[in-house]
């Protein structure tokens, strides 16, 4: 029994270093990665067949391999740091205002959803699932991203004439757009920002057109939210490591 314990988390280990060493240096062919991870022919041949089944693996026409559709779907299951920080305060922004509330993050030259809490229990709510991709020149919790961007993404996405909105959302805090994704739909957005005032995300209220004025009374507590996620990011990403002493 142990000598079959050891070699199941031999084998798993060998997997784990072919992913690590696609991951590093993606479109090698079997014997590259034979001779980076310093083991038989044979042994990559085995670990590839088994990666290409589940799709965590992929082989091109030339016989190089690649890392595979399935680990997209299995990152897809992992929280966003930003939604992991903000979970509560998202949480109590929607329940305070009883509108969805959602944060979102730049990818590209397009935001994507990480966290949605739903505050309004009635019929007429928005529901917005994480993952839910715009463009970063489109809708409210991209334009508040978009606004504190140090990348030349806004001179490319926007038009010259479009650039006064940008200006008109950092002179006042937050963006506001209505039906731009979703029609006869409002949302309200303020930037996460990082120490140096810089976009990490947004956070956003959405509610029905038919509540706007509603939302508008919201303002105060969306840019609290904001600011409570991002100062617990910077904690987070200021902490030391468990067990570490400054000296």
């Amino acid at each position: 029994m142990v000598g079959v314990t050891v070699e199941t988390a031999q084998t798993a280990d060998y997997a784990l270093r072919v992913l690590l060493e696609l991951e590093a240096h993606d479109g090698q062919t079997m014997s590259e990665l034979a001779d980076k991870i310093d083991v038989g022919r044979s042994v990559v041949h085995r670990i590839i067949a088994t990666l290409r089944v589940h799709a965590a693996v992929t082989r091109d026409p030339r016989g190089r391999y690649w890392l595979g559709p399935m680990l997209v779907l299995l990152a897809r299951g992992l929280q966003h740091e930003l939604a992991t920080v903000g979970d509560g305060a998202l949480a109590e922004l929607a329940e305070l205002c009883q509108e969805t509330a959602i944060i979102s993050v730049p990818e590209g030259d397009q935001s994507v959803v990480v966290a949605c809490a739903l505050g309004h229990t009635g019929a007429l709510r928005v529901e917005h699932e994480v993952g839910f991709r715009q463009p970063l020149s489109r809708g409210a919790s991209s334009l508040a991203i978009l606004a504190y961007q140090r990348h030349p993404a806004i001179s490319r996405l926007l038009q010259p004439e479009d650039l006064g909105v940008l200006e008109e959302i950092r002179a006042q805090g937050y963006a506001q757009t209505t039906g731009q994704i979703r029609s006869h739909m409002v949302a309200l957005a303020a930037p996460i920002l990082d120490e140096d005032g810089w976009a990490i995300g947004s956070v956003a209220l959405i509610a029905p057109e038919t509540r706007a004025e509603l939302l508008e009374s919201s303002k105060a507590s969306l840019l609290s939210t904001a600011r409570v996620i991002a100062d617990g990011y910077a904690q987070r990403k200021n902490a030391q490591p468990e067990g570490r002493s400054s000296k």
